[in-house]
């Protein structure tokens, strides 16, 4: 069936010249183990981040091991502006930024999500503290272990936050993919607990596809068939492709006997902490959802956005028609640099908001 949304398809001009130059061939389209993904992304995240460092942008890093519920360590890159010493004075001290990187639940790291958008970020707006969780990973580590590693995380970055020069009053989260899926997730889990100031959405992962609500359209899926980012490659990341059993159009496409990946518990499948469309949307900070015409997510973003705000929620949203998932990864497109505006002016927003609101808060009034 045809998506009320299938206009967004249709490829942007910028993408149409330069999509040919950036299919795989058929033989690179097999699934690889996840492993053998990491290890493949990783040698270009490395390279990527040699040839970025962050200190071109007035960053540096460092690494943080910290305890999850379970005694598992896990590592938080830490973003700090460079020349600037720890503050503990409230008015001084930096807002934060929470980052779940995306690549599925089974691959991805604070680089990747560098590439997406948080170089740009920091390269043009006012200084953050900026951490960005590296959870442990699926399959290895099915639902809820990479949001319980996340939600962790937080706990200890609002725990720790003035000791790091963080302002936990000015707390931010963003993702990209899957990362949105956790970010969305974080925001509703934290309304309960402490503030969040704004969330950002990057091409977000709201819903697993069994467990769509009756207001979500599907057609994205279907639509989506080659290209960078498929319907059914997009299925493969819930599915595990080596016991899945291929139908439909597109021969990769899954259905029958699901073993997950991310969430293997059929029980778990319309948890709302793995699938945020089926959360109670009311509980969001402000937030800004970006979404992609030429991606099998696009209908659940969409759906997300109508749905939030339906119920009271203050989201706004971008489309951008005829571009795949990635996009973002392409700083040549036009609409990437539409994209790069659009992010800078939602970070801006959301910065004066905050700051307006302590303002009052102190004065008073």
């Amino acid at each position: 069936m045809l998506s009320k949304h299938a206009h967004y398809f249709t490829s942007s001009p910028d993408w149409q010249t330069l999509a040919p130059s950036t299919s795989a061939p058929p033989d690179e389209e097999l699934p690889l183990t996840p492993q053998a993904q990491r290890d493949g992304e990783a040698k270009w995240a490395a390279a990527w981040a040699a040839q970025h460092p962050t200190s071109e942008y007035g960053y540096g890093t460092q690494v943080q091991a910290i305890q999850t519920r379970d005694g598992a360590s896990i590592n938080l890159k830490i973003y700090e502006p460079l020349h600037d010493s720890v503050d503990t004075n409230r008015d001084k001290r930096l807002p934060i930024l929470y980052v779940t990187h995306g690549g599925g639940w089974m691959q991805g790291s604070a680089v990747t999500e560098e590439v997406f958008f948080l170089r740009e970020l920091l390269t043009h707006l006012p200084r953050f503290l900026v951490v960005s969780v590296e959870y442990r990973l699926a399959p290895e580590n099915p639902f809820p272990i990479p949001f319980n590693d996340c939600w962790d995380a937080l706990l200890w970055v609002v725990k720790e936050s003035e000791g790091l020069g963080g302002d936990s009053e000015r707390l931010y989260l963003a993702g990209s993919s899957a990362g949105g899926s956790l970010a969305a997730a974080l925001a509703v889990e934290a309304h309960e607990h402490f503030k969040i100031s704004g969330l950002i959405l990057n091409v977000p992962v709201l819903c697993h596809p069994q467990h769509r609500p009756p207001f979500c359209e599907n057609g994205s899926y279907d639509e989506c068939v080659g290209g960078l980012l498929s319907g059914a490659e997009m299925f493969e990341i819930w599915a595990d492709p080596f016991t899945a059993k291929p139908i439909g159009n597109d021969q990769r496409l899954t259905s029958g006997k699901i073993a997950d990946m991310y969430v293997p518990d059929k029980a778990h499948g319309d948890n709302w902490r793995a699938s945020p469309l089926r959360a109670d949307l009311k509980k969001l900070p402000p937030t800004y959802v970006f979404v992609a015409g030429q991606d099998p997510v696009r209908d659940e973003g969409i759906a997300f956005a109508e749905a939030a705000e339906k119920v009271g929620a203050r989201i706004k949203m971008h489309v951008y028609q005829g571009v795949p998932h990635t996009f973002a990864e392409f700083p040549e497109l036009e609409t990437t640099k539409r994209f790069n505006v659009d992010m800078l002016a939602a970070f801006t927003d959301l910065l004066d908001e905050a700051q307006t609101q302590q303002t009052q808060q102190r004065s008073g009034s």
